[in-house]
């Protein structure tokens, strides 16, 4: 049963001031890396977005795009690479990140690449097939490590490892609001076949693709692992906000019954003086 005396109910105002002052705290440091994410997005995303624009022109201006980066080998197992961060308290981000993907690897026999802590854990934890048993990239990925992996992802895709290649991640609308979401990058999929006018492929079709596939899924791994981490950001710094005001909401319950107390206390020490008269 909880302490209901003055003292008690003061020691536990302590403890949830100094639990507000960590949260407060955090808030301040996922607000800072926030920014950073964000400066940082400024400048991938839209090279992620002209990215993929370029290699829809190429792939239009193609006379023919090689069936294997059209169809994906038959029979191959589809590739996800699940992005997310390395560390807790971002409120629901890695529970609906994690939730969505499971709806997207359903019903099939899929290979998962976890880029992230978390995401590992989660491939672990669901007995998932991993395509690599160590994780490829490091806790702070350069560019050159993303375009070093979109290598290693073109030469499995071209020894039929796999034969699609989906990236789940957490797309960051604002700071108040991040949603998971999917994008497939091989095979090759544009829409319409509209002859795109203002490129010229010099060279066959069998030599340009493999040529430039490499760099758009290292530069596309790159653009959204940046989006991944101004999400998980904007998560944990609503998430730390939310257990701030928690706290103080909890701080002016315990204040309040603490003046309860400490009143119930004093006239308690009245009314024994006045029956000891």
């Amino acid at each position: 049963m909880a302490d209901v005396s003055p003292r008690g109910v003061k020691r536990r105002i302590r403890s949830m001031e100094s639990t507000r002052q960590i949260t407060r705290a955090m808030e301040l440091v996922a607000a800072a890396k926030l920014r950073r994410a964000q400066d940082q997005l400024a400048h991938t995303q839209p090279y992620g977005q002209a990215l993929q624009a370029a290699m829809e022109s190429i792939s239009r201006a193609a006379r023919e795009i090689p069936v294997l980066y059209r169809k994906g080998s038959p029979g191959s197992k589809e590739l996800y690479l699940l992005l997310s961060g390395d560390r807790g308290l971002a409120g629901g981000y890695y529970s609906g990140l994690f939730k969505f993907a499971a709806q997207q690897m359903m019903g099939g026999d899929p290979v998962v690449l976890p880029l992230g802590k978390k995401a590992r854990e989660y491939a672990l934890s669901q007995r998932l097939a991993l395509y690599s048993p160590d994780p490829p990239l490091p806790a702070q990925p350069a560019a050159g490590d993303c375009f070093s992996m979109g290598k290693v992802l073109h030469q499995g895709f071209l020894a039929g490892e796999f034969g699609a290649l989906t990236v789940l991640y957490t797309r960051f609308d604002s700071a108040l609001t991040q949603t998971p979401a999917a994008l497939r990058l091989l095979p090759l999929g544009f829409g319409s076949r509209k002859a795109a006018r203002d490129i010229l492929l010099e060279g066959e079709e069998e030599e340009v693709f493999p040529a430039i596939i490499p760099d758009y899924l290292g530069g596309m791994l790159y653009s959204l692992l940046w989006e991944s981490r101004a999400a998980e950001e904007a998560a944990r710094r609503a998430a730390m906000d939310t257990a701030t005001k928690n706290a103080a909401d909890l701080i002016d319950g315990l204040q309040l019954q603490f003046n309860r107390a400490r009143q119930a206390s004093i006239t308690q020490e009245i009314t024994q003086i006045i029956s000891g008269i």
